[in-house]
């Protein structure tokens, strides 16, 4: 567990990328329920409630997974599916973990613009480390990764967005 603790934490700084990880199905099962529990949770207040959270973050890891797949396929790299997935849900989950305490905090200490601001970071962040991950299990710049990764993070919220509104 420590070694994963620590792979994440070098992740989050650009020290290694995807292929430093194990190729591992169950790896990635566990990875992908804490991204789901912790987006659920983060999810609560602003979906209707858990059941609707949970639901919609089910759907948005689905989604999350075939637009991986997609992009890994239609590179000829889809043999990296495992590691790339879980490296992107760990990261997911971190962040959406990070974002939760942070949430927290500031609501404890009354921040407003200053908190929004420390939070739109983490968001952004999170886009560079993603694409980071891209950069590598596609074998592109990094700016392309992160152009991938917003591509990703826009296709889930538009169509998350479509069912909230349904």
């Amino acid at each position: 567990m420590s070694a994963l603790l620590n792979y994440f934490l070098r992740l989050v700084r650009l020290k290694v990328g995807p292929q430093d990880l194990p190729a591992s199905s169950v790896l990635l099962a566990v990875l992908v329920i804490f991204a789901v529990l912790i987006g659920t949770i983060n999810g609560v207040e602003f979906l209707g409630g858990a059941a609707s959270s949970l639901m919609l973050n089910m759907l948005d890891a689905a989604l999350f997974a075939a637009l991986i797949g997609i992009t890994l396929q239609l590179s000829g790299k889809a043999s990296r599916f495992l590691q790339t997935s879980s490296a992107l849900f760990g990261l997911n989950g971190i962040f959406a973990l990070a974002l939760l305490l942070l949430d927290q905090l500031l609501q404890t200490l009354g921040s407003n613009v200053g908190g929004a601001i420390l939070q739109l970071a983490v968001l952004i962040w999170l886009q560079v480390v993603s694409g980071h991950v891209l950069r590598h299990a596609l074998e592109i710049r990094l700016g392309a990764g992160i152009m991938v990764a917003l591509s990703y993070s826009v296709i889930s919220f538009l169509i998350i967005n479509q069912l909230i509104s349904i």
